[in-house]
């Protein structure tokens, strides 16, 4: 019987060891080999075909995987290993596995290691204190003494994703240690650990996004804001914008700016009110009734703001909505006087919108340049709202002087609006 060589032929000519004769090979010379940099040989000892089957179809799938990830071609990968573009493809198909001696080189090229082609995932003891959210050099940001420590643990289990981000972080941190200017090789290598981090990121926390947004703010660090703006999508409106103007895109980002803050005007009135009745139904509530009044009258100052120009616009008559509400709470809590200040301010916005209302997006300042309307209905009459608030809400205060001048110039402004031709 004639012994097949060690040494086996592959479809470029070239001579390599066959994963199953070099295994067997180093399994009968170290038999108590147990280092992951070489996972791949121990699980290629096992001759049971089910876990060979296994192994193939993890192999294929993470080369295919990687490879859309990255974005490269098959001919790509089948160059720098110096093989056809058929057996690439028969890779990932799994009808035939890559020789052990190209696993180096794959993994190279999708820059991972060569567990992470095999999911292969122990850890030791020590590595695994490492992999907690809360050791010592990530809680502590102790760069100088867990940088070292990450890099041996990721040179031994590379396709570890958590081993990764952590030792990113500590490189981003080490990036701006320093006063003035980041510096660069440590951001080089924290940007090449997050890389790793995103490609090895099976839907961990925290995910890819997250990871991508750190690599922008350290290329804004750095004064690279192209980059950083290609890591970066609409919502990171904030750090975009931040990107735009650095570059002179100021146009750009004013239309972005424009957009996120009328729309954080209207967000900002559900937000206080979900949150006052919230605090309504605490065990307390002489407490929560003052805490949602405060929280109605922060949001009315706020919006209030967006009336500051000559010309009424359509935030008169939400603001006009908002200080009724500040008088409902004021009453409640037994504030008369800021009742009665709140029915004035809330009569005069309605009385303005009334007169000459518009509902363009263009008039609100600071909205110069956007387009567009906002809601018309006949709900958004705001005279009448305060009229109809009057005769129900505040109407034990209807013998009050008070009560009557307020009641009074919303009805004149009802009059004068309908002789104007304004209101059918």
């Amino acid at each position: 019987m004639v012994n097949k060589p060690l040494l086996s032929p592959c479809s470029d000519g070239a001579a390599h060891l066959t994963a199953v004769q070099l295994s067997v090979q180093l399994y009968v010379k170290e038999p108590l080999l147990t280092d992951t940099r070489f996972s791949f040989i121990l699980l290629t000892q096992v001759p049971d075909k089910r876990k060979r089957a296994s192994t193939m179809k993890t192999l294929a799938e993470n080369i295919s995987s990687l490879r859309r990830e990255k974005q490269v071609t098959q001919e790509a990968l089948a160059a720098f290993c110096n093989v056809s573009t058929a057996a690439v493809s028969k890779w990932e198909t799994g009808a035939s596995m890559p020789d052990i001696t190209l696993l180096p080189l794959i993994a190279e090229f999708f820059c991972v290691s060569i567990d992470a082609l095999l999911d292969y995932d122990a850890v030791d003891s020590e590595t695994a204190l490492l992999r907690a959210a809360n050791n010592p050099y990530i809680m502590n940001g102790d760069f100088q003494a867990g940088i070292p420590l990450y890099l041996e643990a990721v040179r031994k289990y590379g396709n570890d994703y958590r081993l990764n981000y952590y030792l990113a972080t500590l490189y981003q941190s080490r990036t701006f240690s320093q006063k003035g200017h980041p510096d660069r090789e440590n951001a080089m290598q924290a940007i090449r650990y997050f890389d790793r981090a995103i490609t090895l990121n099976r839907g961990e926390d925290p995910g890819v996004e997250c990871l991508k947004k750190d690599q922008a703010f350290i290329f804004r660090g750095l004064g690279e804001y192209e980059k950083a703006l290609a890591l970066l999508d609409e919502r990171h409106v904030v750090e975009r914008t931040d990107c735009l103007i650095h570059l002179g895109r100021y146009a750009e980002a004013k239309n972005i700016l424009q957009a996120q803050l009328f729309n954080q005007a209207f967000n900002f009135a559900y937000l206080t009110d979900l949150l006052g009745k919230c605090m309504k139904h605490e065990e307390k509530p002489d407490e929560s009734a003052r805490k949602a009044f405060l929280l109605t009258e922060l949001c009315a100052h706020f919006r209030e703001g967006f009336t500051s120009s000559d010309s009424p616009c359509y935030f008169d008559n939400l603001v006009s909505s908002d200080y009724l509400d500040v008088a409902c709470f004021a009453m409640e809590c037994g504030n008369i006087e800021e009742m009665w200040a709140a029915l004035r301010v809330a009569a005069d916005h309605a009385i303005r919108f009334d007169r000459n209302p518009s509902f363009r997006i263009q008039d609100i300042p600071f909205m110069e340049g956007l387009e567009g309307f906002c809601t018309a209905s006949s709900s958004a009459l705001a005279c009448r709202r305060v009229l109809n608030a009057l005769s129900s809400e505040f109407a034990g205060f209807a013998e009050d002087e008070r009560y009557q001048s307020v009641k009074s110039d919303c009805e004149a402004a009802q009059r004068t609006k309908r002789e104007a031709g304004i209101w059918q």
